[in-house]
């Protein structure tokens, strides 16, 4: 049972972590966007040079965290503290290696990156980026080494310190540059990055110093008189099990890839010129994916803590525990997803001018790419649980599936001026629609899943019509009444949640019966009725 609750409360813990770095990533983006001279061009310079780096991070250092836990876990289960600490140490060196030749790789080429992408002005962004593998991969070895012992603690505060760092240095560097030039002002900003890699590699470092001796303390405690594993066959495993996490996430990043390598291109086909198509490029990076993303992240959040349960649950062949939690999983997807999307949809231009008065186009493209919202929730839901029931290649497959249809509808609809970067968006939401229907038809076909889909989909759906037609006309009245678009959408963005609760309640949408089908929902439900939930 202790044990249980530590997994909970490190599920908690990194879940947190995740919703307060997605926000701290979300308002230095907010204050960068709307610096005067920066804006729409700036951030197609940073999230140009970022997609790159990006890349290079998935193939060097993704895995890596994920496989030094898990043989660090497995030596400390058998009680070979020792033996776990040695992977630790090899882990490190072997990392610092890898990771300061991947910078000086980078730092090298980036000037060729910059001609093959089309992006000649991304070249100071990746140079001012390509330390941060070096520290990123340091972090890798501290955050898998504690992650091994269950103590996620050190994780979670390391990317809140980490972000924190990357706000700070962002933010005041595009400040300070910015009469350089905008170039000049992405490549400050994309080095708040490297700053805060760096901020993040000390703090582990100082972490791991000051716990030294108790871990030191645990290790004799905790001797075994073991034969010491030769470093070649540790650096082997850690290749060996991180290879997988790594290429799964290359191809999470596909469809991001996919218009780095193409948006430039095509849209010079359509007839834009390179500033006007770095600026839609900067649109759809800088404002459509940071606030689309926003509300996924927060979904997958609340979702991570069903996947072990459904894994649990399975390894014991209790499969009307599996057949709850994956039902509760997807409705809590849905229920988040669908008036995330609507709202956004319907609140585009409000929401762009609330956040971004200095720099609010792209309010048509943004809600177009509030529809994908809902398919990108449900393919992380899904991957979690069939991941979580041994099927681990499927959504790899289903999102490669996805990014060639994603090619495919960026090389046809891009070209066409009347079209141009919306086609983006439009081969977005068919990656993100197949892979939710492959995988969907992989989880009926090794499930049995009895789907209620007035509960599931119809009643959400309803209530989300709702929402979204009462917040049209709301804006419209508040405006005409208030005068200040400010005002108007805060107004708006409440009174959605406010409408859409009152709607799924009232529509039968979510009840006190799925309760106990949610994350710690039992002792929810157990709770006394005075408490006033």
């Amino acid at each position: 049972m202790a044990a249980k609750h530590s997994f909970l409360k490190g599920v908690l813990v990194l879940s947190a972590a995740g919703i307060i770095v997605k926000f701290l990533g979300f308002l230095y983006r907010v204050v960068l966007t709307n610096l005067p001279g920066y804006g729409d061009e700036g951030n197609g310079i940073y999230g140009a040079g970022f997609q790159v780096y990006l890349v290079l991070y998935a193939l060097s250092t993704t895995g890596f965290p994920s496989a030094i836990a898990k043989m660090v876990a497995e030596k400390t289960a058998v009680g070979d503290r020792r033996g776990a600490h040695r992977i630790f140490k090899v882990a490190f060196r072997f990392l610092s290696v890898t990771g300061l030749l991947i910078s000086i790789l980078f730092f090298a080429c980036s000037e060729l990156i910059s001609r093959v992408i089309s992006y000649p002005e991304t070249v100071y962004t990746m140079i001012a980026l390509s330390p941060t593998i070096f520290f990123v991969s340091l972090m890798a070895v501290f955050r898998g080494y504690f992650q091994g012992m269950q103590d996620m603690m050190p994780q979670a505060s390391s990317q809140i310190v980490e972000q924190l760092g990357k706000t700070f240095f962002s933010i005041a560097l595009a400040c300070f540059l910015l009469p350089y030039g905008v170039k000049t002002a992405a490549a400050g900003a994309t080095f708040g990055t490297t700053a805060g890699a760096a901020v993040g590699a000390l703090y582990l470092l100082g972490l791991y110093n000051t716990r030294k001796r108790k871990l030191w303390a645990n290790i004799r405690n905790f001797y075994k008189r073991e034969k010491h594993e030769p470093a070649f066959r540790i650096v082997k495993n850690l290749i060996r099990i991180s290879a997988p996490i790594s290429i799964g996430a290359i191809v999470l990043t596909a469809a991001n890839i996919i218009d780095l390598g193409t948006v430039m291109k095509l849209l010079a086909e359509a007839g834009f010129s390179s500033s006007d198509a770095n600026r839609l490029y900067g649109i759809l990076t800088g404002k459509c994916y940071v606030l689309t993303n926003f509300p996924v992240t927060i979904s997958m959040a609340l979702a991570t803590s069903l996947v072990p349960a459904v894994a649990g649950a399975m390894a014991v062949k209790d499969y009307r525990t599996v057949s709850s939690k994956i039902i509760a999983s997807l409705r809590l997807t849905i229920l988040i997803s669908l008036p995330s999307a609507a709202g956004l949809a319907v609140l585009a231009e409000p929401i762009l001018k609330l956040l971004f008065p200095a720099s609010s186009d792209g309010a048509h493209l943004l809600a177009l790419s509030a529809s994908a919202i809902i398919f990108m929730g449900l393919t992380q839901t899904l991957s979690g649980i069939l991941q979580g029931m041994g099927r681990m290649f499927v959504p790899a497959a289903s999102l490669l599936a996805g990014a060639a249809v994603k090619a495919a509808v960026n090389c046809l609809l891009m070209p066409l001026p009347n079209i141009n970067v919306a086609g983006a968006v439009y081969g977005t939401l068919a990656c993100y629609a197949l892979s939710t229907v492959i995988n969907i038809a992989a989880l009926i076909r090794n499930f049995r899943l009895n789907l209620n889909v007035h509960n599931l989909i119809i009643k959400p759906v309803a209530a989300t019509a709702v929402m979204g037609i009462s917040v049209h006309y709301a804006y419209k009245w508040l405006l005409g009444l208030t005068g200040s678009n400010s005002v108007s959408a805060a107004i708006s963005i409440l009174l959605a949640a406010a409408v859409f609760g009152a709607a799924a309640a009232a529509l039968g949408a979510v009840g006190a019966k799925d309760i106990p089908a949610l994350p710690f929902g039992k002792n929810i439900g157990n709770m006394p009725r005075g408490t006033g939930l």
